[in-house]
């Protein structure tokens, strides 16, 4: 036994189909990492117990590496993983079936953890039957290549609530009775990764009570999409005939939908996501997409004239305008207001405007993409002063409720204006320069994840919700050049540096963040049978765990290799401002350790029956076994 294999044991077969008729546990795990067809055991075990994961990678496109057959049950993230593993609290990137595992084993103590009266067999049909295919976002459908598809904690929650799981052949027996007509095909919310990468969930929603107005200078907002928010909106048109609530061009309801669509379970979800924020819809530009200098000063004074405090203008010129420019000077007296725009698709170090008018006020965005790679189109020069999410973006478009994936820095900028308003709307007293400060000095450098430092490309770094409000909260900026002036009195001791906490993209892709967490009053234990666990990880929890080694010699609570302290890592991973993040987050999920492979990642057939005998006889619902067999 080792972390792949091909041959099945019939005493853990046996084991298996023994717990069947209790219907109170599932056991999830890797389905093989050869890219070919082959059973790989336990995963393959045929039992409605055991369920086989098969990965994909982060753009939901299946891992080459994958196996692929009759018993693959559901995917999850597996491709360069980023999760916990031992000594020094250190993190790394891993690849395999066995990382994707965790993430839907993770998934279902998390939902099983709010019903846990309900029987394996309904969780593992919510799992499975809200589960969204890669290609087409479809649910209830199967192939041999992804099982049902990507596992999704939301969709997995509601579906679990409801008891409804659509026209799906992995429903739970008996069925659930039909209603008198027949039953809408479930809409399953998809976040896209910029929405994780710049870690809006993490923060309390946007407050509806503090008067922070955000302004879209753009195209127009479709006020029939069923995504969009209508409550606090209203809007301009600096185009006659042209309505700012019709946007026959597009550009700028994908703007909208990035900023603030609703969490709503259907389409996408937004930086501010309940529906509440208060918007000023300006449109600057025609549908075609052009307008004049006199268009988009008349569109910047009617936004101001509004309340607006943060301005979103994903648009721009080669060359700049007086009169706007010293419109925008002029608000500098005040600190109030922040102009957020894109800094433009050259791919070269020209200046755009108005991204690049050199004002306090201003704030030019870059663009990465989901890798947190500067984007080729990306312009970069000395005005150049945040980044966001700008590659294959996926938001609202207008006519039907639908979709499509953008790219440019036009996408980037909503990244940082709606991270600007989400703060802002709890601190509506600060000022203009300590928001900026804050968006700039707590930015996370793509390439080694530090901050308070600054490049032509990216200018601080990526945009970063929770790090930002955190520093706006505290009001201290660390060694930052960006720091507000005057500065904040210096403590008596240096100040540490923060710690900037990253979640993983498999995290967003299976939209854990989307569900209440870890209900701890809920008896659902999950095991983990791997390499061990590192107990001394300041990001893994450590109050609700146990553990139990099948080698002698060797601890359960020690992890000479890594593989078990990672799949930990996304397991439960805490969220602590520091680190990653995992499915479940809070640090008091039940977990039962059980060290069935050795600290060379190997282990026999009889250390892995003992192994899942002791995960049962403590009370395991969940047990994840990112592993196989070979004799």
């Amino acid at each position: 036994m080792s972390l792949g294999g091909v041959s099945s044991s019939t005493t853990v077969e046996n084991l298996v189909t023994g717990w069947e008729q209790d219907d109170d546990v599932l056991v999830i795990a890797a389905a093989g990492n050869s890219g070919t067809s082959d059973y790989l055991y336990p995963a393959s075990i045929d039992s409605p117990v055991m369920m086989s994961v098969a990965a994909v990678n982060s753009d939901r496109e299946k891992a080459g590496f994958s196996q692929y057959n009759d018993q693959v049950d559901i995917a999850g993230p597996g491709v360069a993983v980023m999760s916990t593993v031992p000594t020094g609290n250190n993190y790394d990137t891993y690849s395999g079936t066995s990382m994707a595992s965790p993430h839907v084993a993770g998934v279902a103590a998390l939902i099983w953890s709010h019903f846990p009266d309900r029987a394996a067999s309904e969780v593992r049909a919510a799992l499975e039957c809200s589960a969204i295919m890669p290609d087409d976002y479809t649910s209830g459908v199967r192939n041999n290549d992804v099982g049902y598809g990507v596992v999704n904690a939301k969709a997995a929650y509601d579906m679990l609530e409801s008891g409804e799981y659509g026209a799906c052949s992995a429903a739970p027996t008996p069925p659930t009775p039909p209603p008198t007509s027949p039953a809408p095909t479930p809409l399953n919310e998809v976040t896209p990764y910029g929405i994780t990468m710049v870690s809006a969930l993490e923060v309390f929603d946007y407050d509806d009570s503090s008067g922070v107005i955000a302004c879209i200078i753009d195209t127009g907002y479709d006020t029939t999409h069923e995504d969009l928010p209508t409550e606090n909106v209203n809007g301009f048109s600096a185009h006659s005939g042209q309505s700012w609530n019709v946007d026959g061009n597009g550009h700028g309801t994908h703007v909208a939908g990035t900023m603030a669509a609703n969490l709503n379970d259907r389409g996408v979800v937004g930086v501010n996501r309940n529906g509440k924020i208060e918007l000023f819809i300006s449109k600057g530009l025609n549908d075609s997409g052009s307008g004049s200098w006199a268009n988009i000063l008349l569109s910047m004074q009617k936004c101001k004239e509004n309340g607006a405090r943060v301005i979103n203008m994903s648009l721009g010129g080669v060359s700049s305008s007086t009169t706007v420019e010293n419109l925008v000077t002029g608000w500098e007296q005040d600190d109030d207001v922040l102009v957020i725009a894109a800094a433009g698709n050259s791919g070269t170090s020209d200046y755009l405007y108005p991204a690049s008018i050199d004002s306090p006020v201003m704030m030019s965005v870059a663009a990465v993409n989901s890798d947190r790679e500067k984007a080729g189109f990306s312009q970069y020069n000395d005005q150049v002063d945040i980044a966001g999410p700008g590659v294959a973006v996926m938001s609202t478009v207008p006519t039907g409720n639908n979709y499509d994936t953008y790219s440019g820095t036009s996408m980037a900028s909503p990244h940082v204006a709606g991270v600007a308003a989400l703060i802002w709307s709890h601190f509506p007293d600060r000022a203009a320069s300590e928001v900026r400060a804050a968006l700039e000095c707590s930015a996370i450098m793509p390439d080694d994840y530090t901050s308070g430092v600054r490049n032509n490309d990216v200018g601080y770094g990526v945009v970063n919700a929770k790090a930002a409000y955190d520093m706006l909260e505290s009001g201290e900026y660390g060694a930052c050049s960006a720091a507000p002036t005057p500065p904040t009195p210096p403590p008596t001791s240096p100040a540490p540096t923060p710690l900037n906490e990253v979640t993983p993209y498999g995290i967003t892709m299976v939209s854990a963040l989307e569900v209440f967490d870890y209900d701890d009053s809920s008896g659902v234990i999950a095991c983990i049978i791997d390499t061990g666990y590192d107990t001394t990880h300041e990001d893994l929890p450590t109050e609700n765990v146990n553990g139990f080694s099948a080698h002698s010699g060797q601890s359960w609570n020690v992890d000479g290799n890594g593989h078990g302290t990672h799949v930990a890592g996304t397991m439960a991973a805490n969220l602590n401002d520091r680190g990653v993040v995992g499915v479940n987050r809070n640090g008091k999920i039940e977990l039962f350790i059980s060290k069935g492979l050795n600290d060379s990642g190997s282990g026999s057939w009889a250390n892995i029956l003992l192994s899942m005998q002791k995960c049962k006889e403590n009370g395991a619902r969940v047990i994840n076994m990112s592993l196989g067999g070979v004799s």
